[in-house]
């Protein structure tokens, strides 16, 4: 089985994956260049995997594509995530079934995780690019919510998907990361919700603060590993 095509995005530089050879222009940040990946993409069903980041095993591309799942209606097929941290310590991060209000206060599933189809992209439309940080969770919100109205497919497959190595600029900017979730709360969830994000904020910040200095004091101590399962809910990847 092979990729129905391979778009690497760089900053304009040329990529080259066998035979394959893209040139791509400059984009304008990370979900930016996922829009344009979809533009470029021919197929059914779309991933994407970031620098750093792969795919939990040599099978999992053949998985997905044997398992046939309906290209002909919207919908999504993801699984668990492995996650690694500096140390090369892992934590397994189970998705479970999604469910609208999963998404509250978390992203369920990491979109290196996700495979989506080109009927979802269609439907729901493209990564909101003015989200620097959290446009795959408002993409996966639009998605859940349009199930409510029509079919949406949601297919998961119980292993995990991929390696997601912690340290990038989302895991990193916490900020901005708490205030394009608030940016999400407010256009989609309830009133109780939003009401917390807004009596939390000032508390946010100061965890914010307080889990930097405790990175400093830890670095990526065994305690500093111990402390991240936990707050993921996340076990020892097997």
């Amino acid at each position: 089985m092979q990729a129905d095509r391979i778009v690497v995005m760089d900053g304009g530089k040329i990529a080259e994956i066998g035979t394959h050879q893209e040139l791509i222009e400059k984009d304008g940040g990370i979900y930016d260049a996922m829009n344009k990946g979809i533009a470029l993409g021919t197929g059914d069903w779309f991933s994407f995997m970031n620098a750093g980041d792969r795919f939990a095993g040599d099978d999992v591309l053949a998985l997905f594509c044997d398992a046939r799942f309906d290209a002909h209606a919207p919908g999504i097929a993801y699984g668990d995530t492995i996650v690694v941290d500096a140390q090369s310590r892992e934590i397994l991060s189970s998705a479970g079934e999604l469910r609208l209000r999963d998404f509250h206060y978390d992203t369920p599933v990491c979109h290196q995780s996700l495979f989506t189809n080109r009927m979802a992209f269609e439907a729901v439309g493209a990564y909101s690019a003015d989200l620097k940080l959290m446009a795959d969770l408002d993409w996966l919100v639009r998605f859940m919510r349009l199930g409510a109205t029509r079919t949406c497919n949601r297919y998961r497959v119980d292993r995990p998907v991929a390696r997601y190595r912690i340290g990038g600029k989302g895991y990193s900017s916490g900020e901005r990361n708490y205030l394009e979730r608030w940016r999400v709360a407010r256009a989609y969830f309830p009133l109780r919700v939003r009401a917390r994000y807004l009596i939390g904020f000032p508390l946010e910040m100061v965890l914010i603060r307080l889990r930097r200095l405790a990175k400093l004091i830890l670095g990526d101590s065994a305690i500093a590993y111990r402390w991240r399962r936990w707050r993921m809910g996340g076990s020892l990847s097997p």
